[in-house]
């Protein structure tokens, strides 16, 4: 997968990288591209399990060690199969649309629900940016303009905090200057 986009590796090459029968690969998947759906998934569900975490602190600083967690997550994972992730971007795209926060709370106005997509997809997008076209920048760099986005996002829009399963702060802290 690595130097391969997944839809032209053979089950025969995956079994064989993987030292594994093809009777024990159709037992648990279809296609090749089933194998890194559920990578994919897996590390992006892990993302969100970390973003619903509950901290104590103030929002910021409870955002910041949200996105520095999840940010150093998706860096390590990514390291060990960037390039096949790079060349498969479209399964991790598509996991953004399948685990759609902003879907999951139904008590929300459709404008607020808008707001979520926006919201989450400018997130990962932004760490797909960092990690497939840039990646430079450390994990803490990323999670330190994640929180300064979202926190001017939810400036402007107070109700958005729900996204972030937080409260709108009672004294407004601006993080430092990148």
């Amino acid at each position: 997968m690595k130097y391969k986009k997944i839809q032209e590796i053979t089950v025969t090459e995956l079994c064989e990288k993987a030292d594994i029968n093809r009777s024990t690969f159709y037992k648990y998947y279809a296609l090749p591209q089933d194998v890194m759906e559920e990578y994919i998934k897996e590390m992006y569900g892990e993302g969100i399990l970390i973003m619903t975490e509950h901290y104590k602190g103030d929002t910021e600083q409870v955002l910041f060690h949200r996105f520095e967690k999840m940010c150093r997550l998706y860096f390590n994972r990514t390291l060990e199969c960037r390039d096949a992730i790079a060349n498969n971007i479209q399964y991790f795209s598509s996991m953004q649309n399948r685990y759609d926060v902003a879907k999951s709370y139904s008590n929300i106005s459709t404008e607020l629900r808008y707001k979520g997509s926006f919201f989450w997809g400018g997130i990962s997008s932004v760490i797909q940016n960092w990690l497939f076209i840039t990646g430079d920048e450390s994990p803490e760099y990323i999670a330190t303009l994640l929180t300064k986005m979202s926190m001017d996002f939810c400036k402007q829009n107070p109700e958005a905090y729900v996204f972030l399963g937080l409260s709108a702060p009672q004294s407004g802290g601006d993080m430092e200057s990148l």
